[in-house]
């Protein structure tokens, strides 16, 4: 081969290889576009993912901390049970009040019969300061 042959044929590669070359990076340039395209794709999925699985979260605090039927039905038995408790004590405490209070009814069923004795003690109080019998018969007789 003459140096001119050469000369062609190295020509010939590198006009191939710049083609080839140029072929490769507009091949490269269109994977690297679609890969930004399904980067932001992927992104905006797991955005989406993201803020459903805190909706999820939220749910299931919900779920959790939600009142439902059975309990409502167990605080009812529970405030049943306690107001009856209650009731109960306020009977006692009403009987207690009751017997504590016969005396002072008593006196004041009977006013009359109250009086009269108050009456009696004083007249016998005053009765027992007195020395003489006359002194007695002469008060009574003036009291009454």
């Amino acid at each position: 081969m003459a140096y001119s042959d050469r000369n062609t044929l190295k020509e010939l590669m590198e006009e191939k290889f710049k083609g080839l070359t140029s072929l490769m990076d507009t091949k490269f340039e269109n994977v690297n576009e679609k890969l930004d395209e399904i980067c932001g794709h992927v992104q905006k999925t797991n955005g989406r993912v993201t803020k459903l699985e805190e909706y999820k979260e939220y749910t299931q605090q919900v779920i959790s901390t939600r009142v439902i039927q059975e309990m409502l039905m167990k605080v009812d038995c529970k405030i049943d049970t306690i107001q009856k408790e209650i009731n109960n004590k306020l009977e006692d405490i009403q009987k207690d009040i009751n017997k504590k209070l016969e005396d002072v009814s008593f006196f004041t069923r009977h006013p009359k019969l109250t009086l009269a004795g108050i009456i009696i003690l004083i007249v016998l109080t005053i009765g027992t300061f007195i020395n003489s019998d006359s002194a007695i018969i002469t008060f009574l007789s003036k009291l009454f």
